[in-house]
C-alpha cells in the first residue's frame, strides 16, 4: 500500500505548535500552584496529537497500530493530570492527607491500561480486531474495542466529571476577576472529550476519524486566550480564599511581578483610584507616607508597617503567597484602620502618666505625712526619755509607761500605713531566708502574750506532724500576719482561747501551709464578712464601738498573704467565735546547716543590750558574735584585752561581757577593767571555754568573780536563755544609767543644731544639755550655711525638710565651704522613713542617719562616732584597731564600724582574705569604667557601676560605694553631663581606698 500524506496533518501539527508553545510558557511558571500538572497535560496532549498524525499518515497496519499504542502516553495521563491541575489549581489539593498516595492511586488504571495495550495481541482486552479501511484514497484504521478499553474510558470519564465538578463550583462562588480564566480552562478541557464521545459512539460525521485531537486545537486557543489575556499562570485564587471582599480592612494582591491582580472595595477607596485602573498594572502609591511601604515591596520583605493618610493610621502587612511547595507567587497587602487603636494608646499613655504622677505624688504624700507625724512624736518621745533620767516617783513612772505605751502605738500605726502604701504601689518586696516555723510562730505569741495575760486568754498553737519546720520565706512578714490576727482574736474575746493551727496543702515545689487562728470572742455577722478584707473596714464603725482598730490589719494580711502565693478568708459565727484561714507558699530550706533567722529572740529584754565579747580566736568571734546578733544584742567584739578595754573606754556602755578563759588566764586583771564606764559598776562578765570541768572549777575556787558559764561551742537557744539570766538576776538591783555632763566633760564637741521645728529643736536641746552640751541652732539650711561661714564645729545635727534651703543642699553646700579643711560630723535627723532615705543622705556627703523620734541613747551613740571621727589615737598598745573594729570616721575610704556590722567577725583577717580579690576585681571595673565614660556608654556605666557599688559597699567602702551609686544613677537616665567629674572622683577615692587597704592588711597595693 502506497503512504499517501493525510489532509488533516495541517491542522494537526498547528495544533502540537500551539501545545508545544503553551508548554514553553507553562515551564516558565513552575512556582504556580498546579502549573506542573498543567505541564504534564499540555505534554500529554501533545503526545496524543502527534501520535495521531504519524498514525494517519503510516501506510501499514502495523504502523498503525504502532502509534495508536504511542498514543496511549498521552490518553492515560490526560485525565490524571487534569485532576491534579484542577484541584491544585483551586487551591484544594493540600487538604488531601497523603497526597503522594492518592496520586499513585490515580496511576493505577493508566498504567493497567498501557500495560494491555502494548499487550494487546496476546489477549485482546482492549481491542478484539483490528483491520484497515480505505476512504477518498485515505486509509485508516478500525478497531473493535475490548472489555478494558471500556473500563478505561469509564475512568477517563470519571475523572473528567469530577474535574469538571470542581471548576463549575469554583465558576459559581469565583469573584468576577477570576470567572473569565476558570471558563476558558472548562471550556478548552471540554472540547476534546465532546469529539470523543462522537468517536466512541459512532457518531462522527467523519467516518473512521478520531476528532478528539482536532478539538485539541480548540483546547489550545482557549488555552492561550487564558495565558496571555487573563494572565491565569501569574496568579491563582488561593488568595481570594484568605480575604472577604466586604472587609473593613484593605486587600490588596499582586503577582510575582508586583502587578495588581485583585484589590476589595475598602483599599480602592483608600487608594482613590479606580479599580480598573489598578488591576494589571505595577502596584505604586503617590502619598509620601507610603514610601516604606513601596520599598519593602521592592525587596521582597515581609513586613508589617504603619501608614497614615489624612489623621488616620493604617497598619500594613505584607504577607507573600505560595504554592503548595513553598515557592512564592505574589504578595498579598492588608491595610488595617488601627486609628481608634493609636487613640486608644495614646489614652493609655496618657492615663499611665496621669497614674506614675499621682503614685509620685501619693508617695511624696507618705514622705510629707510621715515627717509630719514623727515630728510631734519625735517631742513625746523625747520628753518622756528626759523624764525618765529624772527622779520620779511611782506615779510619775506609771505616767512615763502610758507616754511611751500610746507612742509605741502611734510607731505601729504609721508603720501599717506605710507598709499599706508599698503594698498597693507593689512596692513591697518579700525577703527569701531560712527560719523555723516553731521559732516564728513562738514570736508572734510571745509579741501578744501580756495581752492575752491580761485578759486571762489562754494562747495554743498545734503544727501537723510530718511538716518541716526547716522552712526558706519570708520570716518576718509571716509574723506580722500572725501578730496581726492574734491581736484580733484578743481584742474580740473576753475569755477563752485563741488557737493557732498549722496543717499542709501539698509539697510540691517547696510546701504550701494553711494557718487557721481559731478564736472563743464576740464572732462577726455574715453580711460584714466580705467587707474586712477592705482597707479601713471595721466591725464595728460607730462612734460607740467597745474595740478599737485602724481597719488596716486585715487589709494588710491579705495583701501579704497574696504576695506569698496564697488566699486568706474567714468564717465566723455570733457569740460563737471566728476562724480566719489563710494559705503561704514556702521553700524548704536548702539545707540542716544553713544559717536560720530567729525572730522569738527579739523581744524587749534583749533589744539594745550591748554585748563585748573577748577571745583571741577569731573562728569563735565569728561565731559567737552570729549566735548573739541572731538572738537580739548589739554585738563588739575584741580579740585581747587591750582591745576589749579600748571599747569600754569608747564607746556607750556595755550590759555584759563574754570572756574566753585563754585571754583571763593570760591577765586576770582584765576583771577590774570590765566595768560600766558611766556608772563605775563591774560589768556582769560570763567565763566561757571548751573543758566544763574547768569552767565549775573556777566557779568553785572563784564563787561571785563570774556572773556565769559557758561552755563551746554555742547555739543561739543557749546563749539566749544564759543571757536572758544575766539579765533577769541583776534587773533588781541594776542601777539607772545616768547621763551627765561627764560625757561633754570627756569629750568636748562644738555642736550646730540645724532644725526649723521649735518643738523638735527644745527636745534635742534639752537631751545635749543632760550630757553637758551646749549647742549653737539654726532655723534652716540657708542660716546653718551662713553660720558654718563664720564658725567651725565638730557635729552638725541636721534636719531634712525645711524652708528655704533643705538638709542635703545645705550640707553639700557646707562641705564644699570646707574644702581642704577640717570638716564637721554631719548626721542627719528626719522623719522620712522611706526605703532608700539612708543611701542618698549618705551620697551627699553625710556621715550617719537617725529616724525620729530620736532617743537619749541614739544621740549619745551617733557623739561618740562624732568624736571617733575627729580624733585618732596616735599610739596604743592594740595589737591592731582594725582587727578590735575601732570606730573610723565614715568620711575615712573604710568605715571599719560599717564593716564590722557587715561581716560580723574579725575586719582584720577579713581584710587581709579579700583586700587581693575586691583590688584585681575593681581594677578592671575601673578601666571599663574609663572607657565607657570616655564614649558615653550609659548601659556599661550602669552595669560597671552598680558592680562596683556594690563590692565596695561590702568592703564598708562607704564613700566609693556613694560615688559609685551617684554615676549608676546618671548612667541609669542617660544623663552623663557630668558623668567625667563623678568618675575623677571615683579614681581619687579608689586611690584612697587602695592606700587604706595597704596599712591595714597585708596587701601590697
Amino acid at each position: 500500500m502506497n503512504a499517501s500524506l493525510s489532509p488533516y496533518t495541517v491542522p494537526l501539527a498547528v495544533t502540537g505548535l500551539i501545545m508545544l508553545a503553551s508548554i514553553a510558557f507553562a515551564y516558565r511558571q513552575q512556582r504556580v500552584a498546579g502549573s506542573r500538572d498543567l505541564l504534564l497535560l499540555l505534554l500529554a496532549i501533545s503526545c496524543w496529537v502527534i501520535a495521531y498524525a504519524f498514525e494517519l499518515n503510516a501506510p501499514t497496519l502495523s504502523g498503525k497500530l504502532l502509534w495508536a499504542k504511542v498514543e496511549y502516553f498521552g490518553i492515560v495521563l490526560i485525565p490524571v493530570a487534569y485532576l491534579l491541575f484542577t484541584l491544585k489549581y483551586m487551591g484544594a489539593f493540600h487538604k488531601i492527607k497523603k497526597p503522594s498516595q492518592f496520586t499513585a492511586v490515580l496511576l493505577i488504571v493508566p498504567f493497567i491500561t498501557l500495560l494491555l495495550v502494548w499487550t494487546n495481541e496476546q489477549h485482546g482486552l482492549v481491542w478484539h480486531t483490528t483491520s484497515l479501511s480505505q476512504q477518498n484514497n485515505l486509509t485508516y484504521l478500525v478497531l473493535e474495542h475490548g472489555f478494558w478499553f471500556w473500563v478505561n474510558i469509564g475512568y477517563i470519564y470519571l475523572l473528567l466529571t469530577t474535574s469538571t465538578f470542581f471548576l463549575l463550583q469554583k465558576i459559581i462562588t469565583a469573584p468576577h476577576q477570576f470567572r473569565g480564566q476558570i471558563i476558558l480552562i472548562l471550556l478548552g478541557s471540554l472540547s476534546p472529550w465532546l469529539g470523543n464521545v462522537l468517536y466512541i459512539t459512532n457518531s462522527n460525521p467523519f467516518p473512521h476519524l478520531d476528532l478528539t485531537p482536532f478539538a485539541f486545537a480548540v483546547t489550545s486557543f482557549l488555552f492561550t486566550i487564558a495565558l496571555f489575556r487573563f494572565n491565569f499562570l501569574d496568579i491563582v485564587p488561593v488568595a481570594r480564599e484568605r480575604v472577604v471582599e466586604q472587609l473593613e480592612s484593605g486587600v490588596i494582591v499582586l503577582d510575582y511581578h508586583n502587578r495588581v491582580v485583585d484589590v476589595n472595595e475598602t483599599a480602592v477607596a483608600l487608594l482613590q483610584k479606580e479599580e480598573n485602573d489598578l488591576l494589571g498594572q505595577p502596584f505604586a502609591v503617590n502619598h509620601p507616607s507610603w514610601v516604606p511601604l513601596e520599598i519593602a515591596l521592592k525587596n521582597s520583605q515581609t513586613a508589617t508597617l504603619e501608614l497614615t493618610i489624612d489623621q488616620t493610621f493604617f497598619e500594613a502587612a505584607i504577607t507573600p503567597l505560595e504554592t503548595t511547595n513553598k515557592q512564592a507567587n505574589g504578595r498579598l497587602i492588608t491595610l488595617q484602620n488601627i486609628t481608634q487603636r493609636k487613640q486608644t494608646e495614646s489614652l493609655l499613655q496618657q492615663a499611665k502618666e496621669t497614674a506614675e504622677a499621682a503614685n509620685r505624688a501619693k508617695n511624696h504624700f507618705l514622705t510629707n505625712m510621715s515627717h509630719e507625724i514623727r515630728t510631734p512624736l519625735n517631742a513625746v518621745v523625747g520628753m518622756a526619755e528626759m523624764l525618765r533620767q529624772t527622779s520620779l516617783n511611782a506615779n510619775q513612772n506609771e505616767m512615763i509607761d502610758v507616754i511611751a505605751q500610746s507612742s509605741n502605738t502611734l510607731v505601729g500605726l504609721i508603720n501599717n500605713i506605710l507598709d499599706f502604701a508599698r503594698l498597693e504601689a507593689g512596692n513591697l518586696s518579700l525577703s527569701n531566708q531560712p527560719f523555723n516555723l516553731v521559732d516564728c510562730i513562738e514570736a508572734a505569741v510571745e509579741a501578744v502574750q501580756k495581752a492575752a495575760s491580761d485578759k486571762m486568754i489562754e494562747l495554743t498553737y498545734y503544727i501537723e506532724e510530718g511538716i518541716p519546720t526547716m522552712l526558706a520565706g519570708d520570716p518576718v512578714r509571716l509574723r506580722q500576719i500572725l501578730v496581726n490576727l492574734l491581736e484580733n482574736g484578743i481584742k474580740f474575746s473576753e475569755e477563752g482561747s485563741v488557737h493557732i493551727a498549722v496543717t499542709h496543702i501539698q509539697k510540691t515545689a517547696g510546701i504550701m501551709l494553711e494557718f487557721v487562728v481559731r478564736d472563743t470572742g464576740i464572732g462577726i455577722a455574715a453580711e460584714q464578712i466580705s467587707q474586712l478584707f477592705s482597707p479601713f473596714q471595721q466591725v464595728d464603725g460607730s462612734l460607740t464601738r467597745a474595740h478599737g482598730g485602724n481597719g488596716l490589719g486585715l487589709a494588710i494580711c491579705k495583701r501579704l498573704v497574696e504576695c506569698m502565693g496564697g488566699d486568706i478568708f474567714l468564717l465566723s459565727e455570733l457569740n460563737k467565735g471566728t476562724s480566719v484561714h489563710f494559705s503561704v507558699q514556702m521553700g524548704l530550706a536548702a539545707a540542716p546547716g544553713s544559717p536560720v533567722i530567729t525572730l522569738r529572740k527579739h523581744n524587749a529584754s534583749l533589744a539594745g543590750q550591748r554585748l563585748l565579747i573577748i577571745t583571741d580566736a577569731a573562728a569563735q568571734r565569728r561565731q559567737l558574735s552570729k549566735e548573739a546578733r541572731m538572738v537580739g544584742v548589739e554585738v563588739y567584739v575584741a580579740g585581747s584585752t587591750e582591745e576589749a578595754i579600748y571599747w569600754v573606754d569608747h564607746s556607750l556602755p556595755f550590759d555584759m561581757a563574754l570572756l574566753d578563759t585563754a585571754v583571763w588566764q593570760n591577765d586576770s586583771s582584765i576583771l577590774t577593767r570590765l566595768k560600766n564606764n558611766e556608772t563605775n559598776t563591774p560589768l556582769p562578765t560570763i567565763l566561757m571555754g571548751q573543758q566544763e570541768e574547768t569552767l565549775l572549777q573556777v566557779m568553785q575556787n572563784e564563787p561571785g568573780l563570774f556572773a556565769s558559764t559557758l561552755t563551746l561551742p554555742v547555739k543561739g537557744p543557749q546563749l539566749y536563755d544564759l543571757l536572758m539570766n544575766i539579765l533577769s538576776v541583776g534587773s533588781g538591783t541594776k542601777p539607772r544609767r545616768e547621763l551627765g555632763e561627764s560625757m561633754a566633760e570627756r569629750y568636748p564637741l562644738t555642736i550646730l543644731l540645724v532644725e526649723d521645728n521649735k518643738l523638735n529643736r527644745r527636745v534635742i536641746q534639752n537631751m545635749l544639755d543632760k550630757l553637758g552640751y551646749k549647742a549653737d541652732t539654726a532655723t534652716n539650711g540657708r542660716i546653718a550655711v551662713e553660720i558654718t561661714k563664720q564658725h567651725t564645729y565638730d557635729m552638725i545635727l541636721m534636719d531634712i525638710q525645711m524652708p528655704e534651703m533643705d538638709g542635703v543642699a545645705a550640707t553639700k553646700q557646707i562641705l564644699a565651704n570646707y574644702e581642704g579643711g577640717k570638716r564637721p560630723y554631719i548626721v542627719a535627723i528626719t522623719a522620712h522613713a522611706l526605703p532608700g532615705d539612708r543611701e542618698t543622705y549618705l551620697a551627699a556627703g553625710m556621715n550617719q542617719y537617725l529616724s525620729k523620734p530620736v532617743t537619749i541613747n541614739q544621740l549619745v551613740e551617733v557623739l561618740y562616732q562624732s568624736v571617733q571621727f575627729h580624733e585618732q589615737p596616735i599610739s596604743s598598745p592594740i595589737r591592731s584597731q582594725t582587727e578590735a573594729v575601732a570606730p573610723t570616721p565614715t568620711n575615712q575610704p573604710i568605715d571599719l564600724v560599717e564593716l564590722a556590722q557587715l561581716v560580723g567577725e574579725d575586719t582584720h583577717e577579713f581584710l587581709d582574705m579579700m583586700a587581693p580579690i575586691f583590688l584585681e576585681d575593681a581594677a578592671t571595673l575601673m578601666q571599663t569604667l574609663e572607657e565607657a565614660v570616655r564614649v558615653e556608654d550609659s548601659q556599661t556605666i550602669r552595669h560597671a557601676a552598680h558592680t562596683l557599688k556594690g563590692t565596695s559597699a561590702s568592703m564598708g567602702m562607704v564613700p566609693l560605694s556613694a560615688l559609685s551609686r551617684k554615676l549608676e544613677i546618671m548612667a541609669k537616665a542617660e544623663q552623663l553631663e557630668e558623668a567625667p567629674q563623678t568618675f575623677n572622683q571615683i579614681k581619687v577615692e579608689y586611690q584612697r581606698v587602695q592606700i587604706a587597704l595597704a596599712e591595714l592588711s597585708k596587701v601590697t597595693v
